[in-house]
């Protein structure tokens, strides 16, 4: 069976379709993935930051409570 010069062109054309077809429609996917990807990321909660609990230790601008000082035990006041 021979094939006539405008089967031929058909035929390649109609491959040449198929091919461009095939990866618009793979770009199209993987696009789509690395979108929905993103949004699952992006709406995933973020783990808790735990801050370390405030130190007891009085800072030193607020000075000594009453009651502290050696000066306050010696003289019996609190």
């Amino acid at each position: 069976m021979l094939l006539t010069s405008s089967q031929i062109s058909m035929a390649i054309s109609s491959s040449i379709v198929f091919i461009f077809t095939s990866l618009l429609f793979l770009s199209g996917y993987v696009l789509q993935q690395q979108t929905v990807r993103s949004l699952q990321a992006a709406i995933r909660p973020q783990p808790a930051v735990v801050e370390p609990p405030p130190s007891p230790v009085l800072a030193k601008h607020f000075g000594t409570p009453p009651g502290h000082s050696f000066f306050d035990k010696e003289d019996g006041r609190k």
